[in-house]
């Protein structure tokens, strides 16, 4: 099981324990234990605002990516084939950018929505936590 999640979210969780966290960000927030990075969903310089508007263009473009990323490396170290159960954290919906959305448009758009893409493709299973529920999904 892969659980979407917020740092924030991530580290007020009591299954913390259990379920190993890895960072998806660009960046970790500096006041919480940092979490191993996952490369593979890196959002680079990619953002949403960059497709004016064509978010359906921003998910492909970085549902192409993590295809390339993940095909060219050696598949047996992902942590899901390690671990089972693991969280992939962000910063949404707690960055400046997403709360800008949720004031203008009533929800934000994330790049954990391509990586969900990516790993459902995987078969494998999703969760999203509470806070991405409202996330913009086409």
């Amino acid at each position: 099981m892969i659980y979407l999640t917020s740092f924030y979210q991530y580290h007020r969780s009591t299954h913390r324990d259990r379920v190993p966290g890895y960072s998806i960000a660009r960046w970790q927030p500096k006041w919480y234990q940092p979490l191993p990075a996952l490369r593979l969903f890196h959002p680079g310089q990619i953002r949403p605002r960059d497709f004016g508007g064509d978010l359906q263009a921003y998910h492909e473009t970085l549902l192409v990516i993590f295809r390339q990323r993940y095909t060219s490396h050696d598949q047996r170290k992902w942590p899901w084939k390690q671990n089972g159960d693991i969280a992939l954290c962000c910063w949404c919906p707690y960055a400046k950018a997403a709360t800008r959305q949720i004031k203008e448009f009533g929800t934000f758009v994330c790049h954990s929505w391509p990586a969900e893409t990516f790993l459902k493709e995987l078969g494998l299973e999703v969760i999203r936590d509470g806070d991405r529920k409202g996330m913009m999904v086409r």
